[in-house]
């Protein structure tokens, strides 16, 4: 139950952070309750009560409980034993501390009293220190893919090519994860065909530019077979059909705890150049769970050599936009949560996409409501675009200020 109270909360938490107001306290009830057309509730509202319901539930995990074989992250054991319960409400304590960082760090520009409060409080509480502990789904198969990966290789491929700037980001610094992230194919329109993973043969999409209107940028690459000749995504690694889902990470904790402890909101343990250095590599190891990888998919030489880089290595100055940067990276498999923190943090400091003149030369600060919503429950979707001053794509999450 308690468990279910935790990743109840994430998933919550990830919708507030996409789309503003959802249905909350009346959601889910229409078999139950009868409640079919649920209202919105205000999102700072579910904010307050996400935190409570992981202080609560994560606190009242205990080894004297049942052992849940079902947990599909740390489950499976064919033992009932004092040691399996043990180790799974160990893992699930981590989960929800982690949980809590992450949702006080989202309070960092609205109050951060409020944020350094919650931070020291998941701190004390113990949060996701190891690859160990993270929480990874790797049980797809041929038969249950991974359905990011599904998707992304169902479309034509030619169509989708990495960003300029996240490119740019990785060549720059000597990346070694870019040979898994992205690949330049003979073919753009077939991912069977031959791929180059070279780090200096690699070049991203410019923001802003279309097949058509990329045809006037000034450093334009030209066609090639089908498409163009830009990096697309790796699809026999990152969009593999069997490639893990991640969804909280040894890395995210580190590089948040980074951020608290530069910030004077944790001032014991490691410090804030530690932590940050510590979230590199762990972010790196993250790409052992990966097929078609080296093994060790990033070797101790190339972490250490990027950590030398002068754009990676740490220094005060820099600290934010340093660790900020790399929890962008971190996220590239995490849409909504690289999307999340770059809102809160603003790093990296990106250039706005003005080819939709829709967003007054701006960033999209949300997702809009599915056009579902409006249709089937109407009278409450009207009464959170109102309460929320629209439903467009550059309103602003309530910590987003």
């Amino acid at each position: 139950y308690n468990m279910a109270r935790i990743w109840r909360a994430f998933a919550f938490m990830t919708l507030v952070d996409t789309y503003g107001d959802v249905p909350y306290s009346e959601a889910g009830k229409g078999y139950l309750e009868g409640i079919n057309y649920p209202k919105y509730d205000k999102m700072a509202d579910i904010y307050t009560d996400l935190y409570n319901e992981l202080k609560n539930a994560t606190g009242a995990l205990s080894t004297s409980g049942e052992y849940v074989s079902a947990d599909v992250f740390f489950g499976g054991s064919s033992s009932a034993s004092a040691s399996a319960i043990t180790n799974q409400v160990s893992h699930w304590k981590k989960i929800g501390y982690s949980l809590m960082l992450r949702l006080g760090m989202r309070y960092s520009k609205l109050d951060p009293t409020k944020a350094a409060s919650i931070v020291q409080e998941a701190f004390t509480g113990g949060v996701i220190l190891s690859n160990s502990d993270n929480v990874v789904l790797n049980q797809f198969s041929n038969s249950f893919t991974n359905g990011f990966s599904n998707l992304q290789r169902n479309v034509s491929p030619y169509f989708y090519y990495l960003t300029e700037p996240f490119v740019n980001q990785l060549k720059n610094t000597g990346d070694p994860r870019l040979k898994y992230i992205g690949a330049s194919y003979a073919k753009p329109e077939l991912i069977t065909s031959t791929r180059d993973t070279t780090l200096v043969n690699q070049f991203g999409f410019p923001i802003g530019y279309d097949q058509i209107s990329v045809l006037k940028y000034p450093n334009y690459r030209g066609t090639k077979g089908g498409g163009q000749n830009y990096t697309q995504l790796n699809y026999d690694v990152m969009i593999n059909l069997v490639a893990p889902a991640l969804f909280i990470t040894n890395s995210q904790s580190q590089f948040l705890l980074a951020e608290a402890r530069y910030r004077g909101w944790i001032t014991t343990g490691p410090s804030a150049k530690e932590y940050y250095e510590a979230g590199i590599r762990a972010a790196m190891d993250e790409w052992n769970y990966f097929p078609g990888v080296l093994n060790p998919a990033v070797s101790e030489t190339e972490k250490t050599n990027y950590l030398k880089n002068p754009g990676v290595a740490y220094n005060e100055t820099d600290a934010l936009k340093l660790i900020n940067t790399q929890y962008w990276v971190c996220s590239i498999t995490n849409g909504p949560e690289g999307f999340a923190n770059w809102r809160r943090s603003g790093y990296p400091e990106l250039q706005p996409n003005k080819y939709n003149n829709n967003l007054n030369g701006g960033f999209v600060r949300r997702m809009a409501y599915p056009n579902a919503e409006e249709a089937q429950n109407p009278i409450n979707y009207k009464a959170a675009v109102a309460n929320m001053g629209g439903d467009g794509l550059t309103q602003r999450i309530f910590w987003d200020k």
